[in-house]
């Protein structure tokens, strides 16, 4: 019996007879129903291991984070906020991480770490670094790289999609 004749049978049963008395088709139409839940739950997860593993590795990250346990709601909440959020909000963010570091890459070329505050550091070390900051900034990719240029949302949008189709084409 097929799936689809299983559920007909069942649904004719229920509302036809008002006194069910179970018999070999019944117990035959419930079967292959179970078998096919299974084999779907099967094939389901077969088919998305990627997802399982992002899924399972990313709640690992959460649980480190609130240093708490599989029981505890937040790390549930936040990786299902993380899921529902906007894909573009979250290839902006992308974004706006990958300008961030090219900016500390030329900053700490300049001598300049982003964790000082300024008024820490020597006005002989601030005069050395914007001079070199000024030299870097006349080259067109590092000014780039400067005003947070250097990669375009569409750029890191057409990138991630690519990896993520390579990765569920193997």
């Amino acid at each position: 019996m097929d799936t689809y004749s299983a559920i007909n049978r069942l649904n004719w049963r229920f509302n036809n007879c008002k006194i069910i008395f179970v018999n070999d088709e019944d117990i035959l139409a419930f079967q292959t129903l179970i078998s096919s839940i299974q084999a779907y739950n099967q094939d389901h997860q077969k088919n998305n291991i990627p997802l399982y593993n992002l899924y399972t590795y990313t709640f690992n990250q959460l649980v480190r984070r609130y240093k708490t346990d599989i029981t505890n709601p937040i790390p549930h909440r936040e990786l299902h906020r993380i899921i529902d959020r906007p894909f573009n909000n979250t290839i902006a963010d992308l974004l706006d991480t990958l300008n961030n570091h090219e900016q500390e890459k030329i900053l700490a070329y300049c001598g300049m770490k982003t964790i000082e505050h300024p008024s820490a550091i020597s006005i002989l070390k601030k005069k050395e670094a914007l001079e070199l900051f000024k030299v870097l900034f006349k080259i067109d990719t590092n000014r780039k790289k400067i005003l947070g240029q250097t990669w375009t949302l569409s750029e890191v949008k057409q990138n991630i999609v690519r990896q993520i189709k390579k990765h569920l084409n193997e």
